[in-house]
């Protein structure tokens, strides 16, 4: 998917802010974000990430809350591995106050060594204060030990309350919820 694609998939929302080329902005700035299946690689997502996040930081006196609040992102499917969860950490904090569900599952997300480790580590540690997200979906993936070392750390010893938050594991399927 290219720049001008993702732009044309939120514009057929109707929900780009007037500044990017914007036709039409609704009052109601809630978007699902499924761009599951679509063979996106790790160069391809972040050829739109920018933009998502410019789309999701927009504010103007029109919109104090925003023109675009990501409440929900679907992955799942793609070649993505662990470089994108670094890009997407800038997507999960800004939607903090808005984004209830994430699924990476059944990408090419490895976790064998020091730097995977960190990646995934960035990548949940911008989920620590948000009250909303009920699950992050990783099944599929192959996290091996090194990657469900990360979770269990973040779980257990990552400030996370534990009655909020859940934590699914096993061999096949792999993903947070919050009750």
């Amino acid at each position: 998917m290219t720049r001008g694609n993702f732009i044309d998939v939120l514009a057929q929302r109707k929900r780009i802010p007037p500044g990017i080329n914007a036709r039409d902005a609704r009052p109601d700035p809630d978007v699902e974000l499924d761009l599951a299946g679509k063979a996106l690689t790790d160069d391809g997502l972040s050829v739109f990430i920018d933009d998502l996040v410019q789309c999701m930081s927009y504010r103007d006196k029109d919109y104090p809350k925003g023109t675009v609040r990501l409440t929900e992102l679907c992955l799942s499917g793609n070649n993505l591995t662990v470089m994108s969860l670094m890009k997407l950490s800038e997507v999960i904090f800004i939607g903090i106050t808005s984004l209830t569900k994430v699924d990476i599952s059944n990408n090419s997300i490895r976790v064998n060594n020091e730097y995977e480790r960190r990646a995934l580590s960035a990548f949940l540690n911008a989920f620590r204060y948000s009250c909303l997200v009920k699950k992050i979906d990783f099944s599929g993936n192959h996290l091996e030990n090194a990657g469900f070392d990360v979770l269990s750390c973040m779980y257990f010893k990552g400030g996370y309350h534990s009655s909020n938050f859940s934590l699914v594991a096993s061999k096949f399927q792999t993903y947070y919820t919050k009750s």
